[in-house]
């Protein structure tokens, strides 16, 4: 993903408050998420 898609990605989700069904979004506030279960599972839900 370019910068550029991702500032658009960004600033269409704080809009909308939701991400878009083919995006995952993880808070990172103390560095990235360690739990890759809980995002594979939200994908096949």
């Amino acid at each position: 993903m370019l910068a550029e898609s991702l500032k658009q990605l960004i600033i269409e989700v704080t809009a909308q408050q939701a991400e878009p069904q083919t995006i995952e979004l993880k808070a990172a506030e103390r560095g990235c998420p360690t739990r890759l279960f809980d995002t594979l599972s939200s994908f096949s839900n």
